[in-house]
């Protein structure tokens, strides 16, 4: 050890001028640029503050002596200029710098009561603190220090000074807490000891400083114990101005550089100042938000996790990975390095090292004009770069999970903490997409699981009911007249008559005037209210027959996609889409169809004078009942079935078809993703209703020779059948093939507004819901 300052290590390696000091971090700055933004710390000074509180209470409740716990935190900051703080824990370099510095000061302290005291100090962030790990970073400190361990002290100069000056019990006393406070700045490492010594005297019998008692006492400052411990009126107290003259002679006498003493008191009168800005808890949260974290995980207070104890801790701190059972095992595969089947705290501070790492680099490629805030327009931009094409209405989703604090941006550490358990070296926005995928899976409650293909199957059947509700009550009365002219059966009517003579434009006319016919009979019969007969039961049908269609339909694409090995209903062959479409109408049809044969005789059974409303259902449904039974409501069934099939398919099919062609165009068009291009209002109700019309002409012989096989033997149709082949020979036999075609303008009238009203209802409905 050297006696001598001026030869010692400290004076050739350790002593630096400011500029020289800001250059070696700005150096350790500028290497760890992209740490140094992921973990914002508090200001170094307010740092220093707290470095110095936790060194000196844990030397205290050891009995070490000051000038060793001074000497620690020089040790400290001499480490700091060769290595970044985030690379490191500070507690675990604090307790090791204060061993070491037992050592040195020949004061030694035994390494387990040191490694014990810290724990039980520091308890959230030592977790896996042992005898090894303090030796380890013992190593490490005596390495990037290169041996150079000497600390000379500014308290032998004060007691030399001391005589010579004639200072007072309390000036000394000042001075020493002066030169305690002065290791809580650069000062050790810009002046020699000597300078520190008089630059506490000048302070304690000059200027007498009186830093705010409370501050002070939190960050555990010298200067405050000193003054609070004196008696400002008592004789030690009183300062002549020849003692003034003495100290300025003094001074002048010297060869103290006289500049270096001014610097040295505004440096610690600014320490005073910055006292009001110093808050324990803000730092302590700041420094240890890894430690923190794994606190609120480790909920048994093991020291380790298992894949249900990262649940537990998960669900304490509602992540929104707490029931994503497939990631978690995921997560516990990436953080479990060992193998060992649980997460050891070492494991997971690297894990949130390297992750953070990775997510901060991709947090700054998209944060584009490097506000470190990440805006919608910047999100969707950077995935359009990446080449994923993203709804809005998805970004909008993600937006409003992340963004905590709902201020319309998403801050690194919102960003961080929603990500953070992504299990990807590398995260991407692909991944992260995939990733919020996953989480959203999950309920808020954590109880009940329901996957979006579950939510998206029972939206699907809800907006088709509602679809068909509204569609078919705003048709009903041309439902009605399409029903009374299929079942009239008195042969050619005038309009067919001038057809086949040559005349069209008399054929038109007459084809009017049956139209206007039919309704004045059916308002005779029962005036606006004959309009809407069989409505009701037609909403207590056309409901679950709506959205068991949609409903299917969709669960069928899904089913067929899967068959095909992608998963993507958007991606099927033409002819799955075809079938799956079928299927859908078919499912319907044969849940409905006892409702529909009852529908269609009540309408036939309307006529002026008869019965009405409740007493009709009643009626129609006994008289079905007596004549065949159960059977008699699927009367027609296998036609009904056989013509749904290829209306259901070709309905369905031309109308996302279209949908979809015109989306894309719009697309492209507009440079976005499909979802923002989707048809308006207009364009859905004219896709709609082409593609209505197309399915209902192409399968419309078969949608009548169905409805006679229901409605035989009723009032306005009394001709019977023995089945299928019966009804299409006779009605082939007494009006001709147009026959088949009978009805199938008031049909159009009413499939064109209905189709494209449920279609208009059905998309917005999906809109609403947030549905695929």
């Amino acid at each position: 050890m050297a006696a001598n300052y001026w030869v010692s290590s400290q004076r050739k390696h350790w002593l630096f001028n400011k500029q020289e000091l800001a250059a070696i971090r700005r150096k350790l700055e500028d290497e760890e640029s992209q740490l140094i933004q992921q973990y914002p710390l508090p200001e170094r000074r307010l740092l220093s503050l707290y470095f110095n509180h936790q060194i000196i209470r844990l030397g205290k409740h050891l009995s070490i002596r000051q000038q060793a716990m001074a000497t620690a935190q020089v040790f400290v900051r001499r480490f700091y200029t060769k290595l970044e703080i985030r690379r490191t824990n500070p507690y675990l370099v604090l307790a090791t710098a204060l061993y070491l510095a037992c050592k040195m000061e020949e004061c030694p302290q035994h390494i387990r009561h040191i490694v014990g005291e810290a724990r039980t100090r520091w308890p959230d962030c030592l977790y896996t603190m042992d005898t090894a790990k303090l030796g380890e970073c013992e190593f490490m400190l005596i390495s990037e220090m290169n041996s150079q361990m000497i600390v000379h002290q500014p308290y032998r100069s004060l007691t030399e000074l001391q005589a010579g000056l004639e200072l007072t019990s309390d000036e000394t006393a000042l001075a020493w807490g002066i030169i305690n406070d002065h290791f809580l700045t650069d000062l050790p490492l810009l002046y020699a000891p000597h300078v520190i010594a008089v630059t506490a005297v000048f302070m304690a019998v000059v200027l007498k400083p009186t830093p705010n008692t409370s501050a002070a006492g939190q960050a555990g400052l010298g200067a405050s114990n000193a003054s609070s411990g004196s008696n400002p009126s008592g004789p030690d107290a009183k300062v002549t101005p020849a003692k003034h003259q003495k100290m300025v002679s003094w001074l002048a006498s010297t060869n103290i550089d006289l500049e270096a003493v001014i610097d040295c008191t505004q440096e610690i009168i600014s320490l005073y100042e910055a006292l009001e800005q110093y808050n324990e808890k803000a730092c302590k949260e700041q420094i240890a938000r890894v430690e923190k974290l794994w606190k609120i995980l480790d909920t048994k207070g093991e020291g380790s996790l298992d894949l249900d104890a990262l649940k537990k801790g998960l669900r304490k701190m509602d992540h929104p990975l707490k029931n994503a059972d497939p990631l978690l095992h995921d997560i516990m595969k990436a953080v479990d390095t060992n193998g060992d089947g649980r997460i050891q705290y070492e494991e997971f501070r690297i894990f949130v090292e390297e992750t953070e790492k990775e997510l901060w680099k991709l947090f700054h490629s998209i944060d584009r004009d490097h506000n470190g805030k990440l805006d919608k327009a910047e999100l969707q931009f950077a995935f359009s770069r990446a080449g994923l094409s993203v709804p809005t209405s998805k970004v909008d989703k993600f937006f409003e999970q992340v963004d905590t604090d709902h201020d319309g941006v998403i801050s690194f550490e919102e960003w961080r903490n929603f990500l953070l358990f992504m299990p990807m070296h590398a995260p991407s926005l692909k991944a992260i997409l995939s990733y919020y995928s996953s989480t959203m899976t999950v309920n808020p409650e954590g109880d009940v699981v329901m996957s979006d293909e579950t939510i998206e199957g029972l939206g699907y059947f809800l907006a088709g009911g509602v679809s068909g509700v509204v569609s078919r009550t705003a048709t009903a009365p041309l439902d009605r007249l399409k029903v009374y002219l299929i079942a009239q059966t008195e042969g050619p009517s005038l309009a067919s008559d001038a057809l086949q003579k040559g005349a069209p434009v008399t054929a038109v006319k007459n084809a009017g005037l049956s139209l206007v016919d039919a309704t004045k009979a059916l308002w005779r019969a029962g005036g606006w209210r004959s309009l809407f007969v069989g409505n009701g039961v037609n909403v207590i049908k056309v409901m679950p027959e709506s959205a068991i269609k949609f409903g299917s339909y969709e669960g069928s694409k899904r089913l067929f996609a899967k068959l095909e090995g992608h998963d993507d209903p958007k991606k099927l062959q033409p002819l799955s889409r075809f079938v799956a479409g079928g299927l859908g109408g078919m499912a319907s049809q044969f849940a409905v169809y006892p409702i529909d044969t009852l529908k269609f005789r009540m309408q036939s059974e309307t006529f002026e004078g008869g019965l009405q409303g409740n007493a009709l259902i009643k009626e129609t449904f006994r008289r079905v009942w007596q004549q065949n039974g159960i059977r008699g409501f699927y009367r027609g069934l296998p036609m009904g079935l056989i013509g749904m099939f290829p209306y259901a398919a070709i309905d369905l099919n031309t109308f996302e078809l279209l949908k979809y062609k015109i989306a894309a165009h719009n697309a492209k068009k507009r440079g976005c993703h499909e979802e923002d291009a989707r048809p308006g209002s207009i364009v859905t109700a004219g896709i709609g209703a082409f593609s209505g019309a197309f399915g209902a002409s192409a399968v419309y012989p078969l949608n009548l020779l169905r409805t006679r096989l229901q409605v035989q033997g009723t009032a306005q149709h009394r001709a019977t059948y023995t089945g299928m082949w019966d009804v299409t020979m006779k009605t082939v036999q007494k009006e001709g093939v147009r026959g088949l075609f009978k009805g199938i303008t008031p049909n159009l009238l009413k499939v064109v507004p209905a189709v494209s009203i449920t279609y208009v209802v059905y998309e917005k409905i999906k809109q609403a819901l947030d549905l695929k």
